[in-house]
């Protein structure tokens, strides 16, 4: 998914939210190819509170960064 199509994502799960309730996203969950936007989505239906949400996608984003690198170094 392209950072465009990411950003159209959120912003129609974002207007979905607001015009219905946020649990609506839950029945969405299965059409978000993203395993991280599905990860953060996920992380808010069941109530986790914004700053908690973005602890974990920090958190999850940096392990993929530091598996990414070292497969770098590796094969050089």
């Amino acid at each position: 998914m392209s950072l465009d199509e990411r950003a159209t994502c959120m912003a129609q799960l974002s207007a979905i939210a607001r015009r219905e309730d946020i649990l609506h996203l839950r029945k969405l969950l299965g059409h978000l190819g993203d395993e991280f936007l599905k990860t953060g989505v996920r992380l808010l239906v069941n109530g986790a509170e914004p700053h908690v949400a973005m602890e974990v996608l920090g958190t999850r984003k940096e392990t993929v960064m530091d598996r990414h690198r070292t497969r770098c170094r590796m094969a050089y």
